[in-house]
């Protein structure tokens, strides 16, 4: 089910934004440092302001009152402009065994180490996991090289970065 939160109430309408798209724009601005826990985007009260409120709740663990700092100004510096203010709430992540129990991925590897292991021993169990492991870490060797080559994303980065901050000093 896909959610959209109200943005603006213009004469010619109202315009919404997509909550997994305001999710993922929100977490490219915190470069995935942090956890997005939940968000939520509300109009303001008074009619008469254009700017929306939008609540952040990040997960994290152990981090510094000026780092914290830092991210709440760089989330607002950057959707300030956009008419969005931000209020981040930070909290602790949930590392308790019935989150790691509720994970789909849990229950996978379980169904599959009992099945290997039924059906062809303790051998084919090794090399299965073997052979899985080395491809998923040439998979991920082979992300980080194509990032590193990939110009493109940091040129539009800088260029993102550079137009907010020309936006912000002639606010």
């Amino acid at each position: 089910m896909a959610v959209y939160f109200v943005w603006k109430n213009t004469p010619n309408g109202v315009i919404k934004l997509s909550g997994e798209g305001l999710y993922d724009f929100t977490l490219k601005i915190l470069r995935s440092r942090f956890g997005i826990h939940s968000l939520s985007l509300a109009q303001p009260k008074n009619k008469s302001r254009d700017n929306a409120n939008l609540t952040v709740v990040i997960a994290s663990e152990n981090v510094k009152p000026e780092i914290k700092k830092h991210v709440e100004n760089h989330l607002s510096s950057v959707l300030r402009p956009l008419g969005i203010i931000t209020s981040v709430i930070w909290a602790k992540p949930d590392r308790s065994i019935t989150q790691f129990l509720l994970n789909r991925w849990t229950w996978f590897f379980a169904a599959w180490s009992i099945a290997v292991i039924i059906s062809g021993g303790w051998e084919a169990f090794f090399w299965s996991s073997f052979w899985g492991s080395a491809a998923w870490f040439i998979n991920k060797a082979a992300g980080v090289l194509i990032n590193l080559t990939d110009k493109r994303h940091d040129e539009t980065e800088i260029y993102t970065q550079t137009e907010v901050q020309k936006q912000t000093q002639s606010a």
